[in-house]
């Protein structure tokens, strides 16, 4: 879990108005533009094995980071997010 993006920006078409929820590695820095406010909610990104074959029906979480979720309401249309 090294990188923070890939793409200096992130779109999407919207059918109608949203809010868009991002999460973010709280380990890092925040990449969102200001505009994005915390929604008051984290979670915990799990880093786990390969899918479990049939007969193993186990999967084992290497890696833990927590996680803080960020939202920002857009109107229907084209949705662009700028990253830091």
């Amino acid at each position: 879990m090294t990188n923070i993006y890939k793409e200096p920006t992130i779109t999407i078409y919207a059918n109608n108005p949203v809010i868009l929820f991002i999460a973010t590695n709280m380990l890092k820095p925040n990449p969102l533009p200001d505009e994005f406010k915390e929604s008051g909610e984290v979670m915990s990104l799990l880093r786990v094995s390969k899918f479990a074959l049939p007969e193993n029906n186990k999967v084992r979480a290497s890696q833990s980071e927590p996680m803080k979720i960020y939202q920002k309401a857009f109107p229907k249309g084209e949705v662009i997010v700028r990253l830091k």
